[in-house]
């Protein structure tokens, strides 16, 4: 993409708030539904009280109907992402920064992790997505209908006081429509090149009477396949070895790998010596670092955005029984389709063959009788000399420098191994809301909640046996009589050899670059050819296929109303109320993906469930455990709006919570002084928590994932275990500010804090091999005080960088957190701009001051060093990636039907605290301090809209207007898939049609 500089962009801003600066206000633009009036009353977020919305006292940011149509309708991913509050979101669906979620969408306020941001629907609870296992639970707002949304509201405040657990870094609030009337229909499609583009869909229809009103609404989204060699920052192309090595000192993180195919093997006389399969780097697509080794980038097989489906509906129906009694009853339904989720064509191995099926203990071996091999030495005689041993006997696969498929491709998908993912979600809520004369009329609301969440995954990965069998001739074919593994001859009849050599590669699976020596090999013996139903058959049914789901169950009852208590600015007003929730977990491995039938690598061949390392018998993921598990929670609160006098109004809030993952009681206290006409101040104290879910209390293991180990220079497992003894984590929050309204300006400035204790996080398995292995030190295999951590790493032989096979953590209440800020909101309205039209113009701006993480301990030692992760990148860290500073700034015009809208947005730069990497020789081809700091990430959007005749707008937008490539960062994609998008310009038309 052209990068062209913003000059002119920023100019054009400048030069309009210039012009405007001076004009006269003008009112709030119109919206399609009707404003409420000044005396109704409303429950802001953040309080159960019933009042006027502009007597909060506590930071609430809203996002209007109308603000986000002038956005150009975008989409809930990307209107979260804009927010400056939020920082380290994903959702951009690329598989490196998924995560396994790919599809899904989260909320990160303040950067303090989305399971501390509580997400509300019309201030009701959502269930979980099921895609979070670990401590890392969120809410899947791509579950929520956009075309239902009338505004978000944003409390970037601690809020457990009144919400409860959760809420300990803020809540957001989708509230949806009123007062539809109609039908209303529209559609995006946006233009992205190297792509097809996404597009969308939606229609709403309500209806009312005098005691009735609802409405429904669908909505539909599809985003299209963007490849990473669609993006040269993301997959520099390369023709030849110097390229190859410019590509990789371009960016030696940028999705490399050591175990490469064509790979290494172990020959020599007797598994004494490696060598390298000729095919590298004949084949293309790799890169020789030596003699014995080459590198496979596996970037290149995988997307940036895969392809995927949204489908949401909500539906709403009220009835008012008389003039204070009203029945709200609603519903929603999403469900995601991750399509052809693009992975490597194999996986590196995490684990290896037993003397079940292999002659050479915890090793894939190779005879000399398989195809693949015999041809390679006939056709390279010089490899077949050096290694006597291969033909006579075989050779070994490199356990960390090889892997089946690779540079070929895979032979069942032809390119890509394809993973898939489907989510789905349900919710259900129902409330009766009234007040009563009697009691001094009070107020109240009781309601009920269910919301149920599934998440089917699945993740194709070779069975570890069925693999070593395949070498060795004896595999079957899918749906096919299976071999006989112990009278059968391999590669005869039912019995079929896998070839994992190039000699079964016809060409380069990403540039079609032939293998010279395809066609011999095929001439010697065409069994070199994979069978695509050979290499079904090594997945088995179900390959890796996990499904998991949330039940949640809520009921709540609220009273409100007036206390007998008048002070000098009126009568103090009270809300009180009860609250259970019910959340269930599940989770169940299909077919070999049961941990319960095949926990162990041979369960596969003869059942055995007696291993001691129970991952499962895949070779490079590790199966989840089966879990039925139900945490209930009971919860009292209550909350006081104290009106001290006329300009000073006071909340008091307190909440007791009780469930598995701890007892708590938190107060809070919030103030609002109107010290002028024009000019409030506000602040608030409290404390916040969140309990540990029932998930994270389990002693048994939770998970694998799986991480890059630059030790190693590929991919390990790492399996996270639960924690009986956690303790629900804490955090005393504070705040103050002040809020300008001055005619046709207004303004808010905020200070924030947060002070955690026990945060519930995971010590990452890169914090526990950095600790054992530091850069530029000795490592601490032989330190006694190391003994603990050493233990929890698993190697093929002795404690070495080069032997890492998996490492074993936990979820733990770690080390203290402070992190404080300041947000700036700023707007100016004119009603006479230039050309007589309608000007607003606006500024929102978030800046983290501190994020001191303290120092971590694990089994005695220290696995992380205190730091501060304000402006850094956060690597495999909690904390996650988090520019100090994160804003946008808008200049809007309006007239006649007409709106044009310029918005500049700013993300800070970062810092990459990776040491090791910026100064490591990379497999000896040259250290490289790219990357060491990551630029900001400075973009302009233009949006226009046209109120045409018969009740239609069209909308055009150009989103990224210079085409800015994200900034280059040391990551498999080159990029911060949390803070940037690899998009470039979109061009996005829209029409809305009204009847």
């Amino acid at each position: 993409m052209k990068k062209l500089s913003l000059c002119a962009s920023t100019a054009v801003l400048a030069l309009t708030v210039g012009v405007m600066a001076s004009s006269p206000a003008w009112g709030q633009s119109s919206s399609t539904e009707p404003a409420a009036t000044a005396v109704e009353e409303v429950v802001v977020t953040g309080s159960f009280v019933r009042g006027a919305a502009e007597q909060t006292a506590l930071p609430v940011q809203v996002l209007g109907q109308q603000e986000i149509a002038n956005q150009g309708t975008p989409s809930t991913v990307e209107l979260i992402k804009s927010i400056p509050a939020t920082a380290g979101v994903f959702g951009e669906a690329n598989t490196y920064g998924a995560g396994r979620v790919e599809g899904q969408s989260n909320i990160n306020l303040r950067g303090l992790g989305p399971a501390r941001t509580l997400v509300l629907l019309n201030g009701r609870r959502l269930p979980d997505s099921s895609g979070s296992t670990v401590a890392g639970s969120y809410i899947d707002v791509n579950m929520i209908s956009p075309a239902a949304i009338g505004r978000v509201e944003v409390l970037k405040d601690g809020a457990a006081a009144t919400y409860g657990s959760d809420a300990i870094g803020g809540v957001v609030n989708f509230i949806t429509r009123s007062n539809v009337r109609g039908l209303e229909i529209g559609a995006d499609y946006s233009r992205i090149n190297g792509s097809e583009g996404d597009w969308t869909a939606r229609a709403i229809y309500g209806a009312g009477g005098e005691a009735w009103d609802g409405f429904v609404a669908v909505s539909y989204q599809h985003r299209s396949q963007l490849r990473s060699t669609d993006r040269g920052f993301a997959a520099p192309p390369f023709s030849g070895q110097a390229e190859a090595k410019a590509a990789y000192l371009y960016n030696p993180q940028g999705g490399w790998s050591t175990a490469a195919n064509p790979g290494t093997y172990i020959g020599g006389t007797a598994f004494n010596s490696n060598f390298l399969d000729p095919g590298c780097p004949a084949v293309g697509g790799e890169l020789q670092i030596s003699a014995t080794q080459c590198l496979l980038r596996f970037a290149d097989y995988a997307n940036l955005v895969e392809k995927q489906n949204l489908y949401q509906g909500y539906a709403e129906f009220n009835y008012d029984f008389n003039a204070d009694t009203r029945l709200h009853v609603e519903g929603l339904y999403g469900a995601t389709e991750v399509f052809h989720i693009a992975q490597s064509p194999s996986y590196g191995p995490n684990q290896f063959p037993t003397t079940l099926v292999s002659p050479v203990p915890n090793q894939y071996f190779i005879p000399a009788s398989n195809p693949g091999l015999r041809t390679l030495l006939a056709l390279n005689p010089s490899v077949a000399a050096a290694n006597p041993i291969a033909a006579t006997t075989g050779v070994l696969a490199h356990p960390f420098f090889s892997r089946p498929f690779g540079a070929g491709g895979n032979p069942l998908y032809g390119s890509a191994q394809e993973n898939r993912r489907y989510a789905k979600e349900y919710r259900l809520a129902a409330s009766l809301r009234g007040r009563s004369d009697r009691f001094g009329g009070v107020g109240w609301d009781v309601g009920a909640t269910y919301g149920h969440s599934s998440y089917d995954s699945i993740n194709p990965d070779f069975l570890v046996d069925r693999v070593e069998l395949g070498y060795r001739g004896l595999a079957s074919k899918a749906g096919a009589a299976p071999c006989d593994i112990a009278l059968g001859s391999p590669g005869v009849g039912a019995c079929y050899y896998v070839n994992p050599f190039s000699t079964g590669v016809a060409a380069n699976a990403i540039t079609g670059q032939a293998n010279p020596q395809f066609a011999a090999a095929v001439a010697l013996d065409p069994r070199v050819v994979n069978d695509p139903q050979v290499v079904q058959w090594l997945y088995g049914e179900d390959s890796q296929r996990t499904k998991t789901s949330n039940n949640l169950l809520v009921l709540d009852f609220v009273l409100d109303g007036e206390l007998p208590l008048k002070l000098w600015g009126g009568q103090v007003a009270w809300a009180a109320g009860y609250q259970y929730r019910e959340a269930t977990y599940k989770t169940r491995g299909l077919g070999f993906s049961s941990n319960d039938q095949f926990p162990c690598i041979d369960s596969v061949i003869n059942g055995s469930t007696g291993c001691a390392a129970r991952n499962g018998p895949y070779s490079f993921y590790g199966n989840y455990p089966t879990f039925d598990l139900t945490q209930k929670t009971h919860a009292a609160f209550a909350e006081l709006q104290v009106p001290v006098t006329d300009d000073i109004q006071m909340q008091l809030a307190i909440r007791h919570e009780d469930s598995s993952g701890g007892k708590t009681t938190n107060p809070k206290i919030a103030v609002r002084w109107q010290a002028a006409p024009w000019l409030a101040f506000r602040g608030s104290a409290g404390s916040t928590f969140r309990a540990a879910p029932e998930v994270n209390l389990s002693p048994t293991q939770l998970n694998t994932s799986n991480i890059f180990v630059p030790q190693v220079g590929s991919y390990r497992a790492v399996e996270v275990f639960g924690n009986p003894d956690l303790e629900p984590e804490t955090a005393d929050t504070y705040s103050v500010g002040l809020i300008v309204n001055a005619g046709p300006f207004s303004a808010t400035l905020d200070y924030w804090r947060f002070d955690f204790s026990d945060p519930i996080t995971i010590v990452t398995g890169t914090q526990i091999l950095d600790a054992i292995f530091p850069a530029g030190q000795p490592n601490r295999c032989a330190d006694p005080a190391y003994a603990g951590l050493v233990s929890r790493v698993t190697f093929s032989g002795a404690c070495a960088p080069a032997a890492i096979l998996r490492a074993r953590t936990g979820v733990m209440n770690g080390s203290p957190i402070k992190t404080d800020g300041i947000d700036l909101g700023v707007d100016y309205r004119l009603t006479d701009g230039p050309f007589g039209g309608r000007v607003n113009l606006g500024l929102d701006g978030s800046y983290t001051l501190n994020y001191e993480v303290s120092a971590l301990e694990m089994d005695g030692v220290a696995v992380a060093p205190a730091y501060e992760a304000a402006g850094k990148l956060n690597y495999r860290l909690p904390s996650n990636s988090l520019p100090r500073l994160k804003g946008s700034a808008f200049a809007e015009w309006g007239r006649d039907g007409h709106n044009l809208r310029l918005t500049l947005r700013y993300i800070g730069p970062m810092d990459d605290q990776r040491a090791g990497i910026f100064t490591s020789p990379n497999n000896g081809q040259g250290a490289t301090t790219r990357g060491q700091r990551i630029k900001s990430f400075v973009t302009a959007d233009i949006v226009y809209r046209l109120d045409l005749p018969s009740d239609t707008t069209a909308t055009l937008g150009v989103i990224n207007v210079t085409d800015e490539d994200p900034p280059f960062a040391r990551l498999d994609f080159s990029y911060d898939p949390a803070t940037a998008n690899p998009l470039g310009r979109v061009i996005k038309l829209g029409v809305t049609k009204r009847f």
